[in-house]
């Protein structure tokens, strides 16, 4: 939270003037309260800031989107039933992708890993599938 000004010699936030500003913008110099400033990488940035080095694309450590490697993995062991003879190259597909995909961030709203190991299960089974199938015709 935003600590009040007490003292009229406190310098007040740029956004919100009734609050005791904490630091200054390190790119526009405007001063911060609590509330208003964003810590990226050691350096204190204004919103402002922040939202124009995401839209000119100059904020490259600005996590702003993620690959959710799991609904991946998961779409690419089920779609193919469609057309089974594609399940051949998705299943082990979706198998690697969620093997890859464990250990990266996962979504910012939450979600767990139960699309992982569905994948899995189903990749699996998909590969497994073709390993007989091709197991009996050669034999």
């Amino acid at each position: 939270m935003a600590e009040a000004i007490v003292a009229p010699e406190d310098a007040g936030c740029f956004y919100h003037p009734q609050s005791r500003a904490a630091v200054p913008c390190d790119l526009c110099g405007r001063f911060l309260c609590a509330l208003c400033d964003v810590e990226l990488h050691g350096q204190h940035i204004c919103p402002a800031c922040v939202e124009t080095g995401r839209k000119k694309n100059l904020m490259r450590h600005l996590d702003d989107g993620r690959v959710l490697y799991g609904r991946l993995a998961l779409m690419v062991a089920v779609l193919p039933l469609l057309f089974w003879p594609v399940t051949m190259v998705t299943g082990p597909a979706s198998v690697f992708l969620a093997i890859y995909g464990w250990s990266k961030p996962r979504s910012l709203t939450g979600g767990g890993r139960a699309s992982y190991v569905i994948a899995v299960l189903i990749g699996l089974a998909e590969t497994a599938g073709w390993v007989f199938l091709l197991w009996i015709f050669f034999k």
